[in-house]
């Protein structure tokens, strides 16, 4: 039993067939070794500090039907080596999930209607969802399959280095509780300081059971130490591990294929299990070649009761959760009942500053300005303040918090205000060769973003955000900018600005000191810019 994931080099998803006639694709997701230089040890231990977990603000208590996390008289034993199959009721919470009736991944029971898994699960658009199997050959008696298109994932979802890997499905329904389906527990508030190292865990999935077989027709199951985030961080790098990141001990086993968005669970009590971690990404060089990376659940807690619609303080709809049969046998209902509060009025944007956010706010080093003057460079009346608009995200000047934060491109004082920068930026770029006759050439405009980087993180940031804007801004019509007597087209001011929000958005490390996290908190409010 091994990890599901897509394999992620430049930003490209590679796609593994499994080899069993008939069987399902596995997309993996693995990453490479990291080539992030530390300079010692202590330059590493400072930076594995700053990963401890800390409680998340956000976090509301979730309330989950009676018995989550509960097995029936069951005990997983310690003395296990290699993944080993599961038995009837020992995961009541695993599901498995058919994409788009080609891809597999694992997934967790939260709630009656609720099943949490990875965000790389969710790049599809229907979903079929199974709970009460270990076998996906047969159909026990007690198992359900339900068909979804609902799903929600995180807005903050990266796919270049996994961050904020986490997604939920809605079902169509509640499901009834019982002794092989039943939801498992969510960690408490209190347990969102804790890194679990050195504290062995379970995962569970249906996933490959070697490197080159297809995916299981069996749950297996396998147990793994927690590593601490000094030595995660320092095989994978701090692009991809964070402070919601666990990792696990590379030993003869592991997760691999088909087991992305499962569980990772912790042993709480008697027979009572917590989960901790979403399965979700490993090594690029083979399943058992490094350390297994985990979303770590108790970063996401608030997220997951506000998407839910949970909240105790009482700003959400009023929603009911019921448990149809609890483990015990007796029946018995849960109802949750909030009141509606009024919604809390937006940030206005314009009033704050993000030009300088990812020069001043992000550890990751060496970040370097995107582009720079050169000496004797007379053309296009290039001046420090002309080159904002390659270098600092400063659209949210032009946010308007009555229109929901929001900026009308065709408002004229906005167009008079953004003239002279777009004709600017369609001057320098056709100067550089990048922007000719109306066209912008795509290759030409990654290679003049990034040719100042040495970073290589930064460098496959900015082309995974050059086609992103491209394609969300490039194609439409042209929105033309009058400055004198010329008239510019606008569209790529907008795509690089719109570089300059990603960079800033998708910092691989954002300084904990300082403002640094106020206007971090304030910036992902206001960036929905695009």
């Amino acid at each position: 039993m091994h990890v599901a994931a897509f394999l992620l080099q430049c930003g490209v998803f590679a796609l593994v067939v499994a080899s069993e006639e008939n069987d399902f694709v596995l997309i993996q997701r693995s990453l490479p070794k990291t080539s992030q230089n530390f300079f010692n040890k202590t330059e590493l231990h400072i930076i594995a500090q700053s990963l401890i977990p800390k409680e998340d603000p956000n976090a509301k208590p979730i309330h989950q039907p009676s018995g989550a996390g509960k097995v029936s008289n069951l005990t997983i034993f310690s003395y296990i080596i290699g993944g080993i199959k599961a038995v009837e009721g020992q995961f009541p919470w695993q599901a498995y999930i058919i994409i788009d009736n080609s891809f597999l991944c694992g997934g967790s029971l939260i709630m009656p209607s609720w099943i949490m898994t990875a965000a790389h699960c969710l790049h599809g658009t229907a979903y079929e969802v199974t709970l009460g199997s270990i076998d996906r050959s047969k159909n026990p008696t007690g198992s359900v399959t339900l068909q979804t298109t609902q799903k929600i994932v995180h807005e903050n979802y990266h796919d270049y280095n996994l961050n904020n890997d986490i997604g939920l499905l809605k079902l169509p329904s509640s499901i009834e509780l019982s002794d092989v389906i039943n939801v498992v527990k969510l960690p408490s508030l209190s347990d969102g300081s804790k890194t679990f190292e050195g504290a062995t865990i379970t995962v569970s999935g249906f996933g490959k059971f070697t490197e080159t077989s297809a995916p299981s027709k069996s749950l297996n199951y396998v147990e793994l130490p927690i590593i601490s985030s000094e030595t995660c961080v320092g095989y994978y790098g701090s692009d991809i591990v964070t402070s919601a990141t666990i990792c696990t001990l590379i030993t003869p086993k592991s997760t691999c294929s088909g087991d992305s968005g499962g569980p990772m669970v912790y042993k709480d009590g008697s027979n009572t299990f917590k989960q901790i971690g979403i399965v979700s990404f490993g090594s690029s060089d083979g399943c058992l070649q490094g350390p297994s990376g985990f979303t770590r659940v108790t970063s996401y807690l608030g997220w997951l009761s506000e998407k839910i619609g949970q909240d105790v303080s009482g700003s959400n709809e009023t929603e009911s959760a019921t448990t149809a049969v609890p483990l015990a046998g007796t029946a018995s209902t849960t109802t949750i009942t909030t009141t509606k509060t009024p919604a809390t009025k937006p940030s206005n944007c314009a009033k704050a500053n993000f030009s300088k956010l990812r020069l001043t706010c992000c550890m990751t080093q060496p970040v370097k300005e995107a582009v720079v003057m050169t000496k004797g460079e007379k053309f296009c009346k290039v001046n420090a303040n002309a080159l904002k608009a390659f270098n600092e995200f400063t659209l949210n000047k032009y946010q308007n918090i009555k229109n929901n934060n929001n900026i009308d491109f065709n408002d004229p004082k906005v167009q008079r205000s953004l003239a002279k920068s777009a004709c600017f930026v369609n001057c320098y770029l056709g100067a550089q060769q990048v922007f000719t006759s109306g066209n912008i050439e795509a290759m030409k405009l990654k290679s003049f973003l990034t040719k100042n980087q040495v970073l290589d993180s930064w460098i496959t940031l900015t082309e995974s955000a050059v086609d992103y804007c491209l394609e969300k801004f490039y194609s439409g019509a042209s929105i033309i900018f009058k400055s004198g007597n010329f008239n510019c087209d606008g569209r790529m001011l907008i795509v690089v600005q719109c570089v300059q929000q990603k960079l800033a958005q998708d910092c691989p490390q954002r300084y904990p000191g300082g403002k640094c996290p106020a206007n971090y908190m304030l910036f992902d409010s206001c960036g929905h810019i695009f």
